[in-house]
């Protein structure tokens, strides 16, 4: 078919060493219609993991599992806890990769923090990595938002400060805001 034509052509163009543009946006943009036009989402899981193994960087990548993984399933709180079991292993592997984080928190979308049991058993483990994930403090500091009490926001305005000041300064105001924004909470 026409859309499998497409599918075979872009494998062979986001996976080529010889081109090496497996970022490529406008063959991702392309992909994501071929692939939702012609219904062809099989293997389409076997690709991303072929090229995280190649870029575990590759935002591309990471959104095309997003895309498929939102149109192929219920998207229930399962699913997402299962996603970010995945993701959480893809982190250890670059803990510093804004990618995994942001996927994270896409797959968290729409449900307390504190429903993802094992990634607020792990966060504090990658946490503690030097340095440490500025998007993974951001989690810290949201899931300490999310109980609401005095002792923990002022935990998350301590991770907000820290990062404002010794992690992430290019994003100082961001997290001035970040901090400003939780202290009204008191």
């Amino acid at each position: 078919s026409r859309g499998q034509q497409e599918i075979d052509f872009l494998n062979e163009f986001l996976t080529s060493e010889e081109l090496n543009d497996a970022k490529n946006y406008h063959a991702w943009a392309h992909r994501q219609w071929v692939v939702r036009t012609f219904a062809l989402w099989e293997g389409e899981h076997l690709l991303i993991e072929q090229l995280l193994e190649q870029d575990i960087r590759n935002n591309s990548a990471w959104n095309q599992r997003y895309f498929v993984v939102s149109n192929t399933t219920d998207m229930s709180l399962t699913v997402r806890q299962s996603e970010v079991h995945w993701a959480l292993e893809k982190a250890a592997l670059a803990p510093n990769n804004e990618s995994a984080w942001s996927y994270i928190r896409g797959m968290m979308e729409s449900h307390q923090k504190a429903d993802f049991p094992e990634l607020v058993e792990k966060i504090d483990a990658y946490c503690q990595r030097e340095p440490p994930p500025a998007q993974c403090l951001e989690l810290k500091a949201d899931l300490f938002l999310e109980r609401k009490d005095k002792a923990s926001i002022d935990e998350a305005l301590i991770i907000f400060q820290r990062l404002g000041t010794d992690i992430d300064v290019i994003r100082s105001r961001y997290w001035t805001w970040r901090k400003e924004e939780a202290s009204k909470s008191v």
